[in-house]
């Protein structure tokens, strides 16, 4: 959804995404959105990554939608369950940090309007978006979500371009920061970014290749290797790349960075056709004796 939520929603809308999924900042926006929107929606964000939600957030999910039935007659009301879930809701308000307090307490109070007491949270809820500590924290949350869209705009231009120089360099910095041991949203900023641009270039990886565009593609294959070195899988598109835009060198050069890479599949790089005229070559023969 993100910018292309409408003007209308007409339907309940339930999402989540982990904090260092790059699914996230586009789901805080949509939150905001709907806000604005008044639609009835709730957004989740967990401790994990871009995955599949667990099987006590699926269960969450599937109250909420309940409670959104019950809201809207299409479902009995439940009044005993109604306030057994405001309460377990309410009790899993986390107290700190301040912002996320605030965030748990203004769902909470959208959530079971009209449905159950919520007179004294959405008390709490006003005092706290009148306080400078939380509307400090909310500009502050925005300045990161644009300075987290400026820097993958940035670093997938210089994908885009083939400047394999300076997404070297911005890719070190942002695993110098991914790969700090504290938990720090400057971390979490960092995975976000190297994951969401690498998914973009693979995603543009392959729409070139399909389109047989060879020379459009290699940036994005290059990139990739330098966002994602654990994925070893690049550096094998990489080479393939390379041979199909008939260029040996390149080609070769990236199935020797793919060995010293830790890629291990020889078995697919000799059955591969884009290099069936060069599996009696000496250099070939010496990158898959790496790999084995």
């Amino acid at each position: 959804m993100g910018r292309e939520t409408p003007g209308k929603v007409a339907f309940p809308f339930f999402g989540t995404a982990g904090v260092t999924d790059f699914n996230y900042t586009e789901l805080r926006r949509t939150d905001r959105e709907l806000d604005d929107r008044r639609a009835a929606h709730r957004v989740v964000i967990h401790p994990g990554g871009h995955e599949w939600l667990s099987r006590e957030l699926a269960m969450e999910a599937l109250a909420w939608l309940d409670l959104q039935a019950m809201r809207t007659g299409v479902k009995p009301k439940d009044a005993t369950w109604i306030q057994a879930q405001f309460e377990a809701r309410r009790a899993a308000v986390p107290a700190e940090p301040p912002l996320e307090n605030f965030h748990g307490l203004k769902a909470l109070a959208a959530d079971f309007k009209d449905l159950a007491d919520t007179a004294g949270v959405e008390r709490q809820v006003a005092v706290l978006a009148a306080a400078h500590e939380i509307r400090d924290a909310l500009k502050a949350e925005r300045a990161a979500e644009r300075q987290e869209e400026d820097m993958a705009g940035g670093l997938l231009e210089a994908a885009s371009g083939g400047a394999s120089g300076q997404v070297r360099k911005l890719a070190e910095n942002l695993h110098a920061k991914a790969g700090a041991t504290a938990t720090t949203s400057e971390r979490q900023m960092a995975t976000r970014i190297l994951q969401g641009v690498s998914a973009h270039c693979s995603e543009m990886a392959r729409e070139q290749m399909r389109g047989e565009n060879y020379g459009d593609a290699a940036p994005f294959f290059e990139a990739l290797t330098l966002l994602r070195p654990e994925r070893t899988q690049a550096w094998f598109d990489l080479a393939r790349c390379q041979a199909l835009a008939g260029d040996k060198k390149r080609a070769l050069a990236a199935l020797q960075g793919g060995a010293a890479a830790g890629f291990k599949d020889a078995a697919r790089v000799e059955a591969e056709p884009a290099f069936a005229k060069w599996r009696a070559e000496p250099a070939f023969l010496k990158i898959v004796a790496e790999m084995r």
